[in-house]
């Protein structure tokens, strides 16, 4: 049930606009379900492992991020930020690197 929710979010992403202070950049970056799912992305990247970064893009458990996402800032760490990506009246979380935020 999680996995279509998502689909279904993802889907509606590509005609929002943001009107929030912080925004997503442009440039291939990536929000995962969860931080361990972005860690293995990453790693994946890292290593040139494309038939991992395909699957993981595929399932979906990561998805690329763009700046007509509206957006808010959950959370940040060292490295990564959690954010809630809103479509229409649903949003899903999503994590990412500290660096895919702009403001």
């Amino acid at each position: 049930m999680r996995k279509s929710y998502f689909v279904i979010a993802l889907v509606g992403l590509l005609g929002t606009t943001s009107s929030y202070a912080e925004t997503v950049k442009d440039g291939g970056y990536v929000g995962c379900v969860s931080d361990k799912a972005l860690s293995q992305f990453i790693r994946a990247v890292r290593t040139k492992d494309e038939a991992a970064t395909n699957h993981m893009l595929t399932k979906p458990e990561c998805v690329f991020l763009n700046s007509n996402m509206r957006i808010t800032v959950l959370d940040r760490s060292l490295g990564t930020a959690q954010i809630r990506v809103y479509v229409d009246d649903s949003a899903v979380d999503l994590w990412t690197v500290s660096e895919a935020i702009q403001r």
